[in-house]
């Protein structure tokens, strides 16, 4: 159970930035033209996800959603550059004392 319940998590979190153009997607998790990477936590205070939280706390022990953001294409890309943007969608949590771990990723063109 709490595996689907990480999983639709996951999905839930990747369809909530669907709708947002290239640009916003990377803007939004506070990332730059000229960053490589980003990575934003459901328990930091205003990330892009902290809304999160409060859902992945009641369905799963010890819950955190961990999203990463990778500029891909050519070369060495930065947003600025990017042809595409692989989002990544992490939940872990623990159940029966062991640590658990349900990963979805996506890339946007």
């Amino acid at each position: 159970k709490t595996i689907t319940e990480a999983t639709t998590i996951c999905h839930a979190i990747m369809e909530s930035f669907d709708n947002l153009s290239f640009t916003a997607l990377y803007t939004t998790f506070g990332a730059a033209t000229s960053d490589t990477t980003r990575t934003v936590t459901s328990t930091t205070t205003g990330s892009a996800v902290a809304s999160w939280q409060a859902e992945i706390s009641r369905k799963l022990d010890s819950g955190v959603a961990t999203v990463t953001i990778l500029p891909q294409g050519p070369g060495t890309p930065n947003f600025g550059t990017a042809t595409g943007i692989r989002m990544t969608v992490i939940v872990t949590w623990t159940e029966l004392a062991r640590p658990q771990v349900v990963s979805l990723s996506t890339v946007r063109f």
